[in-house]
């Protein structure tokens, strides 16, 4: 870094990668929570908005069912964030062994789930290049349970 720079400071790039490497599962966890209640939130004004045009107009318009479809959808948002929130409190793996259709989920040395079906995986982090593999979570559902772990000890082979 330059005598400048180090005056000014890190650049934006390299205050998210800080912030992306010192995050820990219980720090994703509540940020995930915030957003989905930031989401609730925003379901629940658009819904009062769309409540309030109602009683003021006395009559239903095109407006009223935008605005409800716009609260429907912060709702599902919400409910998204909230769901990778759990998996990434209460859903948190040491090992994934196995294959997508026959995996073992190990914590501690003992096996959490033997034989389950991985159904749909995300990959959390892909945006951030700075990241290694032990850095980026891999949230994935099984049996309608969230669960998470680093992509450095993710095994499972596709069959």
């Amino acid at each position: 870094m330059s005598s400048a720079a180090s005056i000014i400071g890190p650049t934006i790039g390299e205050r998210n990668s800080m912030w992306m490497q010192m995050m820990t599962d219980t720090v994703r966890s509540c940020v995930y929570f915030l957003m989905g209640l930031g989401s609730l939130a925003m379901s629940f004004y658009a819904a009062s908005l769309a409540i309030s045009l109602t009683e003021i107009t006395q009559h239903y318009s095109s407006s009223l069912s935008l605005r409800l479809t716009i609260a429907i959808v912060f709702i599902l948002i919400g409910a998204v964030n909230f769901y990778t929130a759990y998996g990434l409190k209460f859903g948190t793996v040491d090992e994934v062994v196995g294959s997508l259709d026959s995996a073992i989920f190990r914590r501690s040395g003992k096996n959490v789930r033997e034989g389950v079906r991985i159904q749909l995986v995300r990959i959390l982090g892909t945006d951030d290049l700075s990241l290694t593999d032990d850095g980026r979570r891999f949230l994935f559902i099984s049996g309608c349970r969230p669960w998470v772990r680093k992509l450095s000890t993710f095994h499972c082979q596709k069959l």
